[in-house]
């Protein structure tokens, strides 16, 4: 556990802040003297002068200042201790239902709470620095890699399931919060939270295929956002979940409420079909794919000794490896072996359902191991 030397000026300072202190008289003797305004039976903190920190006393006057503080939070000395040590913006996923009382998480059910979290801040960064989409394409860019680098996830706390991610540990303390420029990893965690009230707020209702998400996609709704919350939901159709924040009050201020998210057990059950929408994209036309034949699958309908069918093509675009569907006419079929050949073509590019397909193939071209291209 942290102790109490560990606390300087500058976080007592952030602390009484954080719960409503005001400072009072700046340039005491011996620190400055902070009081509650709103509260006169809150005691008076004084917090001594960091540049005092070689002069007699100044240690007492640190234990004292946080068990003062301690006594307004009412609160365990070493509770206030961890509170102010903990330095950063806090982001808190809490899963609420029979399985997770007491602080327990079958274990079954754990990887798809923490990459569903991932997920969750992961749609947030796209969002701050890629712009608000419905969905997101390919590996992350170098910023949104930078800003989920400063996010550590800390040891999961008790009572019901949670998770706690702290931001911006590492963030100075600025001269001007009013004026400084938020971090990025703080601006990721801003429209993380951002993009949660939206998708709390879109899955009120039941969703209709008509549906018009264009307003909660500009605040930050995406398929990766929706995709995070049903991993965190798998396996728990009963389950709730809420997300909190709390704002590191010393850091420069950003564009997103404090308030906390609420998902209810009806809310979750509506995100599936939310993110399907989402992934729907429209047909990208003259799209050329190149990949190696994966499997070459007959029509039954075709000619005896004719056969036309369906290949599986594993092509590289948007930063991953897809396998999109092919027709292919008898005259081309035939020649093409899994493994063994390489296909370009050129036509509509679609995602139906779960799989790519490319309709209405021009221009192929299939090539042989060894073969030049014919």
């Amino acid at each position: 556990m942290k102790t109490w030397g560990e606390i300087t000026p500058a976080l007592l300072q952030a602390e009484l802040r954080r719960i409503g202190y005001v400072e009072i008289d700046k340039d005491g003797p011996s620190g400055s003297t902070w009081v509650d305004p709103n509260n006169s039976e809150r005691p008076a903190v004084l917090v001594p002068h960091a540049y005092q920190e070689d002069l007699r006393g100044y240690g007492n006057l640190l234990e004292s200042a946080i068990e003062r503080i301690a006594w307004a939070l009412e609160i365990p000395t070493s509770e206030a201790v961890e509170r102010m040590t903990g330095r950063g913006d806090r982001f808190e996923l809490r899963i609420v239902d029979a399985f997770t009382r007491g602080g327990r998480l079958p274990v079954i059910r754990a990887p798809h709470v923490v990459k569903g979290f991932l997920q969750v801040l992961r749609a947030g960064a796209r969002a701050e620095f890629l712009g608000t989409q419905a969905r997101y394409q390919g590996n992350d860019t170098e910023i949104v890699k930078e800003a989920l680098q400063g996010i550590d996830l800390l040891a999961p706390a008790e009572g019901s399931f949670r998770l706690i991610a702290i931001a911006s540990i590492e963030a100075q303390m600025p001269f001007d919060p009013a004026t400084a420029a938020p971090d990025n990893t703080r601006r990721a965690l801003a429209a993380t939270v951002r993009g949660l009230h939206a998708a709390a707020s879109v899955t009120k209702e039941t969703p209709t295929d008509d549906a018009e998400l264009t307003p909660a996609i500009n605040e930050g709704v995406s398929a990766l956002l929706l995709t995070g919350l049903e991993e965190i939901s798998k396996r728990a159709p009963g389950m709730a979940v809420d997300f909190k924040v709390k704002w590191d009050p010393s850091l420069p201020t950003v564009d997103a409420p404090d308030k906390g998210i609420e998902l209810d057990q009806d809310q979750l059950n509506r995100v599936p079909r939310l993110a399907n929408q989402l992934r729907q994209r429209d047909p990208e036309d003259h799209r050329v794919v190149i990949g190696w034949v994966k499997t070459a699958s007959a029509d039954e309908l075709a000619k005896a000794g004719h056969p036309s069918g369906t290949v599986i093509v594993e092509s590289r675009f948007e930063g991953a490896l897809r396998r999109v569907l092919i027709e292919l006419p008898s005259h081309l079929f035939e020649r093409a072996h899994p493994g063994a050949t390489q296909i370009t073509a050129k036509g509509t590019l679609q995602k139906i359902g779960n799989r790519w397909h490319l309709s209405d193939p021009q221009d192929i071209r299939l090539t042989a191991v060894g073969e030049p291209d014919s």
